[in-house]
């Protein structure tokens, strides 16, 4: 159905025939009991469907049934009419012993559906014949569907001399996969109280992994073996020549308390030419940082070998969990230090460092950190500022440290992106550069320098202590910066209240050049400490930033008074709607897409009037991380998008709905703030004005 209140839990085969379908109805939106959009109806309904030629049985319960007669239970399983399929196999399942003869006739003669109604029937007789049935007859039936029902029922009674006769099961490669998972099911529930050989089923099930593709079929086994819980049998499995027998057994140790799997033996594999096998492994090992030390010689040789980029960066995840660990964290130190180590290693390492999970970082790491920051690899000082950056530093940061840093950034000889780097990372308020640096700085964030050194001098610029000179010199220069770091350098400006400095910002802003990059609503907040004289005379800026801004508000205002009362029901019908397309770009709950902002409870803090203004006017304004940007790339294209993740080597950009963008940064020409949303306008003209108030109601209704 395409109601989205339509919520079918269960499906009855009735007595006629007929299917009952359940409908929860319209509370069930995000999950009961937790629903985040409270429905005062339920609106939900049991519908009946049933084929328009069927003629109803005139006795559908079988009311007119001899159910005392053993003979006629064992002919109704294999009864049309469901409800006397039903009560036969339970009635059989009561009359115990006495009704295995019928059902042995019926196991060498019926069809296959009544064969596994035979079986469902004897589950249900609680005896050692009923058992050895089911394994004589089941387990040697020729239909896949009915050694299934069998399998079943011997897991059920956990029947432990069933597991000779599964054994070749097991090892056939004609056993169809969903037989073979409820075989391992069935073995892993009974293994534990069989008087077999264990071995037997642990190899079969070996030999059937060792062949299988069938993810879902390796996990079944892999989990028997689990439950089965005998150690010393799976063991075995680590001395095999096939890749994904030793896997397999490397899980389950692992999982199981018993399974005592030491650290040489995980070591062993991390270098395997399997790569499932030296995946898990490695998987393995990063669950265990108390085997830091035994990893360790492993863990050098794998940092010293030419590895492809992938397994180079596998390897660097791998690390930084492992990290947690005293051990690795020294382990890392020591290669960062080691004169003889490869340069690929020891950045290697610093971007381990970089990603490692520790809410602090050593202060081992950061006496290695300044070492290479004094060491003479122009390439290990970049990077060690920059994973200086990438770390979480403690709130006191060693003096040294920052001295170094501080160096760095002074250092005319040494290239820019270092110097820059190396200033970001000092904290807010520390630098008070000379106007040496400033010069520096104002150069870097020119608009003709690379993206993301323009990037860096706006983040040091914007937290710098800075003179009035110097405040006046960067509004001077306010028109000449790139376009994505004016924005960000208005900061600098919260520290002044200088009317003087304050009129010299507000005429560098009405440079043409800043028009396109500005937003109304950033310049009134950096102009708000300043006198009213200098708010004022930024007015006519304000209102050519925003035009439109009176026809908008005219138009806003139009709209509020002739919306109707809304219906939050069909509210919800217009979010889901794919004319609006609301869903596809924004969650509520766990519903929904993640291109634009989350909904869930967007009704506690915006009003009725903000949420009718973002619907026909996306681009009026901008949820906080969610600003738009425009990239124009040496080739000549633009692409306008949401930026998802900004490294050094490229940028993600969200484009529409589920449309992602990698740009290399060695593309890209020009970044700059869009005033565009990629939000698309005009959805007051797709809907009427019934719609409109409906689907504010629904999202007022999100708390």
């Amino acid at each position: 159905s395409d109601n989205k209140d339509f919520h079918p839990t269960d499906v009855i085969e009735d007595a006629d025939g007929s299917l009952l379908v359940i409908d929860t109805g319209g509370w069930y939106k995000l999950c009961c009991p937790t629903s985040q959009l409270v429905k005062p109806d339920v609106l939900g309904a049991i519908y009946r469907v049933r084929k328009v030629s069927t003629k109803p049985h005139d006795d559908p319960y079988g009311l007119r049934i001899d159910w005392d007669d053993t003979k006629s239970i064992a002919r109704c399983l294999a009864d049309p009419r469901a409800f006397v399929r039903k009560r036969a196999i339970d009635l059989a399942g009561q009359r115990g012993d006495v009704m295995l003869p019928e059902l042995t006739a019926i196991m060498q003669t019926g069809t296959v559906e009544t064969q596994r109604n035979a079986l469902w029937a004897a589950t249900r007789i609680i005896s050692v014949k009923a058992r050895a049935f089911v394994r004589d007859y089941g387990l040697a039936a020729k239909d896949a569907s009915v050694v299934r029902v069998a399998l079943h029922s011997i897991s059920v009674h956990r029947d432990a001399k069933a597991l000779a006769g599964m054994l070749p099961i097991l090892r056939s490669m004609e056993t169809p996969a969903a037989v073979m998972r409820v075989a391992g099911e069935a073995i892993g529930r009974i293994h534990v109280n069989t008087p077999l050989n264990p071995r037997a089923a642990v190899l079969a099930i070996f030999d059937r992994l060792a062949e299988t593709n069938d993810r879902v079929l390796e996990h079944s086994l892999t989990f028997a073996l689990i439950e089965m819980n005998d150690c010393e049998a799976v063991a075995f499995g680590l001395k095999d020549d096939r890749p994904a027998v030793r896997r397999a057994a490397l899980v389950v140790l692992d999982q199981l308390d018993a399974g005592k799997l030491e650290a040489s033996t995980v070591v062993k594999e991390l270098s395997a030419s399997d790569p499932k096998l030296r995946e898990t492994a490695w998987w393995i090992a990063s669950r265990h940082p108390e085997w830091s030390a035994s990893l360790g010689k492993a863990l050098r040789q794998r940092l010293a070998a030419k590895l492809p980029t992938d397994e180079r960066r596998e390897l660097i995840e791998q690390l930084a969990k492992l990290s947690k660990a005293k051990a690795t964290q020294a382990l890392l130190v020591d290669v960062l230090g080691d004169n003889a180590a490869t340069v690929e290693s020891r950045i290697a390492v610093l971007h381990a460092m970089a990603q490692s999970p520790l809410k602090e970082a050593p202060s081992t790491w950061l006496d290695a950190m300044r070492v290479q920051l004094r060491g003479d690899q122009p390439m290990l000082r970049l990077e060690a500022a920059r994973t200086l950056r990438a770390m979480r530093l403690p709130k006191t940061i060693p003096a040294e440290l920052l001295a170094e840093l501080r160096a760095i950034g002074d250092d005319a000889k040494a290239d820019a992106a270092t110097r820059l780097t190396a200033l970001a990372v000092l904290p807010a308020g520390t630098v008070s550069p000379s106007s040496t640096l400033f010069g520096f700085l104002l150069k870097e964030v020119h608009g003709d320098q690379p993206v993301l050194q323009r990037s860096l001098a706006a983040e040091v610029l914007s937290k710098a202590k800075l003179d009035g000179v110097q405040l006046a010199a960067l509004a001077t220069n306010l028109p000449k910066i790139g376009p994505m770091e004016v924005d960000r350098l208005l900061d600098a400006f919260a520290q002044t209240i200088d009317d003087k400095l304050g009129a010299m910002l507000v005429k560098s802003l009405q440079a043409p050049e800043l028009r396109t990059v500005l937003r109304e609503d950033a310049v009134k907040l950096r102009l708000a400490k300043f006198s009213a004289k200098i708010r004022k005379d930024a007015e006519p800026l304000l209102k050519t930033l925003n035009a439109d801004v009176g026809k908008q508000q005219a138009r806003l205002e139009d709209l509020l008074t002739k919306l109707p009362v809304g219906d939050v029901r069909r509210g919800m019908t217009v979010f889901n709607h794919a004319k609006s397309a609301c869903m596809a770009c924004h969650a509520i709950g766990y519903v929904g897409g993640k291109t634009g902002p989350d909904l869930t409870r967007i009704g506690s803090i915006r009003t009725e009037r903000d949420l009718l203004e973002s619907i026909i006017f996306p681009s009026a304004s901008f949820v906080r991380g969610y600003e738009p940007i425009v990239i124009t790339t040496k080739n000549g294209l633009t692409h306008n998008g949401l930026v998802r993740k900004d490294s050094a080597d490229e940028l993600h950009l969200a484009i529409g709905v589920n449309q992602d963008l990698r740009v290399s940064r060695t593309e890209i020409e020009e970044i700059r703030p869009s005033r565009v949303s990629i939000m698309p306008a005009g959805l007051d003209q797709q809907l009427t004005l019934q719609q409109l108030a409906d689907l504010i109601a629904f999202l007022k209704a999100c708390r």
